[in-house]
């Protein structure tokens, strides 16, 4: 397989077909072994080596993990009677789930084991209604949130400790047009095509109709791309693209930001010409990577306060930034400190249900740990801990990034500053005053690590300088073929896992096989909204720029695509790529064309029979 670079991956299949080797772009090779089942049971990747044990029934039971001078990390998996996961442990934690008889998790165990020795747990409980949905979890602090909901199942307001948290409002599509607290209110509007046009928040006490805590109106392209955010406090931001929309350059008061990409999508410095490729081999890459080592190590011999050597800038980005955060795996021992200096305030989060958008942040403050006093009689009595708690509420933009977090009072208490790929203005480390509220939280599912600038993404760690992850994609090539790249674009896009980014097309179900009125269910809860219909064809549209057309009678002219003749849909992402079923990018016919459940009366309609492929 080429990039748009001329770079080259090569695949070696065995004479089953089964993958045995395969060297990426960048010369790294993995190779892979298999049963007699066709099993994966092992893999190599340089001087890493992962074997895989499976049970009978071809489940994954064990990992183990080896790397030259760390001996072996192993990982162990056990099943209930019904097939579901129900422990995983490792030398340092164990998680223990639970299920009940309809297969809802109700709770999960998580023991650490520390250095100290001393086990920690932790227990997260949840109930359900009777279809299915999340009513209630019970946090480990003890404290419960309630989700309450109506017919359809959406949510309709959330209590913590059975006291109201927040309202929602919704329209007949069940999208939230606002939402309410004692101390403010929040509002909502779509754009015809489904796109959050105007968002606002306004104090509950306001002297003025017109008075706002924070306020942005939102902008789109002819081409569906968010083009301008007018924002009340910030300013207005404008962006603009290439024509396979990715980002050029983003225009805010007080920063200009410029972007240039080469052919594959890694970017370059826009003030240079665009370096021509650079063709290694395998082996002059290992004595690069040899003398570079080399060279670190004696920069950290000649600066030993230092804890890192200092970063190289490549042109692919990605490497070199990589090698930084591997060196004598220190990045464990960093977050390590980070939470043990957080150990005295506890941070619940609640996210929207079924996402990572952030909606609220329960602090629980330490004031006095548990201690022994003298009673009026002269014996000993057990004081229990003195906490202290607060609420801080999430103002998010149109992708779920945090913008504001206003307290329970209506005061914004913590303000962005980002820029354009989810760096800080300011800096490139948040340094706060420790008096002030932070706020760790970044583009959906990341997570801040003030020792190193890094977002921690679940599956990876993202650097917001470079707009990239600092290491391959863990599922390798079905995450896209630029294994480094968060996003086409920080506007339209998220990763929330750190695995492809995601927009609301390439999430959806499968659609194939359905009928109209279930695909439009479908699309209904997934925050879609009917923009077009003639009856014959439907347009469905969300608010980040994606877009669904139904083909209720396929095509009106029979074409050689049995599913264009046929009932059908179609998937496109905000950048106008068409999606196959999978949500992969695709200029297959058959792929683009997802077919669907004919209606009785197709033959009448289009005069040709079910299931016609002429």
């Amino acid at each position: 397989m080429r990039n748009e670079n001329d770079e080259v991956t090569r695949f070696r299949y065995d004479a089953l077909g089964q993958l045995v080797e395969q060297q990426d772009f960048d010369g790294r090779t993995t190779h892979y072994a298999y049963d007699e089942a066709g099993q994966l049971v092992g893999l190599r990747e340089g001087d890493v080596e992962t074997g895989f044990v499976r049970d009978p029934l071809g489940r994954l039971a064990r990992r183990n993990i080896r790397a030259p001078g760390t001996g072996t990390h192993s990982e162990q998996f056990y099943y209930d009677a019904r097939g579901r996961l129900v422990t995983a442990q490792s030398e340092s934690s164990r998680v223990q789930l639970h299920y009940d008889e309809a297969g809802n998790l109700i709770a999960e165990e998580q023991h650490q084991h520390p250095t100290t020795g001393t086990e920690y747990v932790t227990v997260t409980r949840h109930e359900y209604d009777a279809l299915g949905n999340r009513t209630r979890t019970i946090l480990p602090s003890t404290r419960t949130v309630d989700w309450l909901r109506y017919g359809s199942g959406h949510v309709h307001g959330v209590l913590v400790d059975g006291q109201p948290l927040v309202d929602f409002e919704r329209d007949r599509l069940h999208r939230e047009t606002g939402r309410t607290h004692r101390a403010f209110s929040q509002q909502r509007e779509y754009d015809p095509a489904g796109r959050l046009a105007r968002f606002a928040v306004r104090p509950a006490s306001a002297a003025s109709p017109h008075e706002r805590i924070a306020q942005r109106r939102l902008q789109y392209g002819p081409a569906g791309h968010l083009t301008r955010i007018e924002d009340r406090t910030r300013g207005v931001t404008d962006y603009t693209y290439d024509p396979v929309g990715r980002l050029l350059k983003a225009v805010t008061p007080d920063l200009t930001e410029i972007f240039a990409f080469d052919p594959a999508g890694n970017p370059v410095d826009p003030e240079k010409m665009t370096p021509p490729p650079v063709v290694e081999t395998p082996q002059e890459k290992a004595e690069r990577f040899a003398r570079e080592a080399a060279e670190d190590a004696a920069w950290l011999r000649a600066h030993p306060d230092e804890q890192y050597p200092p970063l190289r800038h490549n042109r692919r980005g990605s490497e070199d930034a990589k090698k930084l955060y591997e060196w004598k795996q220190s990045l464990p021992k960093c977050i390590g400190n980070v939470l043990a200096e957080l150990n005295r305030v506890r941070y619940d989060y609640l996210h929207e249900p079924g996402s990572s958008v952030p909606l609220a942040r329960l602090d629980e403050t330490l004031v006095e740990a548990a201690h022994l006093a003298t009673g009026t009689d002269g014996r000993f009595v057990q004081m229990p801990a003195t906490t202290r708690h607060a609420t801080l509420f999430y103002q998010n933009d149109h992708l779920g990034t945090p913008q504001e977090l206003v307290d329970e009072s209506g005061k914004v208490v913590w303000l962005a500053r980002y820029k354009a790929w989810g760096g800080w203005k300011d800096t490139w480390k948040e340094k706060p005053d420790p008096a002030e509220v932070t706020n760790a939280l970044r583009f959906q599912g990341q997570y801040y690590d003030e020792e190193t600038g890094l977002h921690y993404n679940r599956h990876r760690y993202y650097d917001p300088q470079t707009g990239r992850f600092i290491s391959k994609d863990p599922i390798g090539l079905a995450g896209g073929i630029n294994v480094y790249q968060y996003a086409p674009n920080p506007v339209q896009w998220i990763d929330p896992l750190g695995l492809t980014c995601t927009s609301a097309a390439k999430a959806l179900q499968q659609l194939k096989g359905m009928s109209v009125a279930r695909i439009e269910k479908t699309l209904a809860k997934d925050s879609f909204t009917l923009t077009k219909d003639n009856g014959k064809n439907a347009n469905w549209n969300h608010a980040d720029g994606s877009e669904v057309r139904i083909h209720r009678y396929g095509n009106q002219n029979p074409s050689g695509y049995k599913s264009g003749n046929n009932a059908h849909v179609h998937k496109q992402d905000p950048c106008n790529n068409q999606l196959s079923d999978r949500g992969i990018v695709t200029e297959d016919g058959d792929e683009k064309h997802i077919g669907i459940r004919n209606p009785g009366d197709l033959p009448t309609v289009r005069g040709r029979p079910h299931g016609d492929g002429s």
